[in-house]
């Protein structure tokens, strides 16, 4: 399997990836991949993040006591069962202001090679955690690092349209790709027999609003799975920040409302293989109705969100 490389930029507290700043370690992570990378079946996948600190002028301007949280020192994390390498890398070379600047700057020969010492310093360190039983050939890979960084890439207009292609061809191959095999999903962490019953990579998507846990509330109720995991669906309302105002009544809490019933028992499924009966039947009871009142609406994707919605309900029945 091909070596899959995920690099993004984050200045401050917020991310900057290669298209909104200065900051091009996105677009080299797309040119060390033009072609098929492998150097062994121990590391698949890295995926690096680059922090650029905050300069104590830009606190002081903001009236700040104190930088917010944030990345203090580098960060790696090697998860083998995964083949998955994680990096957190604190960048000495370039600040936020960089990172923030909305101009042409990381096409610059000399400011992308700042970013790709960034890059190269981050690999090493992060490799730095292998052991040697791991079948990784981290010296050939840190060769490889050395000589993509020693390359004359040209004008800024040549490094825009190699960084341009290289993108493109990124996209391609994962449209490409086996949907089920896009999910980041430790399955190890679900229940072994929930992927036969939410047989669909849909179901399992961070991203899909109509998916269980791909909008924002459902995405929080799965990753805060052991405070939510005893939980009644009113007992969610309260967690997520509802109080006396919640009125369903009001289309915003509805639509929380139905999100949590969505949520919570499609969590035990996949965490446990099944689903308490009683939260079954009233999440279907409350989908069920969600479905009455949107089909006399009009909408863009209401009969895609009616389908959807309606394949949840016959999820559930099963466990009724």
């Amino acid at each position: 399997m091909s070596l899959e490389l995920c690099f993004t930029g984050e200045a401050g507290a917020g991310e900057v990836g290669s298209w909104y700043g200065a900051s091009s370690v996105g677009s080299i992570g797309d040119l060390l991949c033009v072609e098929p990378l492998d150097f062994g079946p121990a590391i698949t996948e890295i995926e690096l993040s680059v922090h650029y600190p905050l300069r104590t002028s830009f606190i002081q301007s903001k009236g700040w006591t104190a930088p917010p949280a944030g990345p203090l020192k580098n960060f790696r994390r090697f998860y083998r069962k995964r083949a998955k390498l994680e990096i957190r890398w604190v960048s000495h070379r370039r600040t936020c202001k960089d990172a923030y600047s909305f101009d042409k700057e990381s096409e610059a020969p000399e400011v992308f090679a700042l970013d790709f010492d960034d890059v190269v310093d981050a690999l090493t360190y992060g490799t730095g955690t292998l052991k040697p039983s791991d079948d990784f050939d981290r010296s050939s890979f840190l060769d490889f690092l050395q000589r993509q960084r020693a390359l004359d890439r040209g004008t800024p207009d040549d490094i825009r349209r190699a960084v341009d292609m290289a993108h493109e061809l990124q996209v391609k191959r994962w449209e490409a790709r086996d949907p089920w095999d896009k999910l980041d999903i430790d399955w190890d962490e679900m229940h072994p027999n929930a992927r036969d019953i939410l047989d669909d990579p849909q179901d399992w998507s961070f991203s899909d609003d109509f998916s269980p846990h791909g909008n924002d509330t459902g995405a929080d109720i799965f990753a805060d799975w052991t405070v939510y995991q005893n939980l009644t669906p009113e007992e969610a309302a309260c967690e997520i920040g509802w109080g006396p105002e919640f009125d369903l009544k009001s289309d915003l809490c509805w639509k929380d409302w139905v999100e949590i019933n969505l949520a919570l028992p499609f969590a035990h499924i996949k965490k446990t293989g099944t689903c308490p009966p009683d939260l079954a039947a009233k999440a279907r009871t409350v989908l069920r109705h969600d479905l009455e009142k949107v089909a006399t609406q009009s909408w863009e994707h209401v009969e895609e969100y009616t389908k959807r919605l309606s394949r949840y309900c016959d999820k559930l029945d099963r466990f009724i």
